[in-house]
């Protein structure tokens, strides 16, 4: 039987509206995080794998599973174009979406697990300063 998961829209006009994102009764969800286009959900489950709804469907469109026990976080690059999930091992891995490859796998310990998150590079100036 899945497991029901409600979200909400409180963006835009009038009354919130809810959704039902139906998930697998196994999966225990440890951290989510919208698209900035707010089109996608991904979460990042106890199973290990970090899935990726269509919020217009409410379908799963991708996955990406790093045979860890545990993903503990999870977000979007601000283009959309990569995901990082941090696991409870303390290692980090970056997706790239259209192609699902891993393109960085960050090492680290169980006692370095912190919050993932992807933030633009900034431009350096020619003296050095950001």
């Amino acid at each position: 039987m899945p497991c029901r998961t409600a979200i909400w829209n409180i963006g835009g006009s009038g009354r919130p509206q809810q959704r039902q994102l139906n998930l697998p009764s196994e999966v225990s969800v440890n951290d989510a995080a919208f698209s900035l286009d707010g089109g996608e959900l991904a979460t990042a489950d106890g199973d290990g794998i970090v899935r990726v709804y269509d919020l217009a469907t409410l379908k799963t469109v991708m996955t990406f599973d790093a045979g860890e026990p545990s993903a503990s976080s999870v977000a979007f690059s601000p283009d959309g174009k990569q995901i990082v999930a941090g696991y409870e091992s303390g290692r980090a891995r970056v997706w790239d979406t259209s192609t699902r490859l891993q393109l960085t796998l960050l090492a680290g310990s169980a006692s370095d697990r912190r919050r993932s998150e992807l933030q633009p590079r900034r431009q350096r100036s020619r003296d050095g300063q950001r």
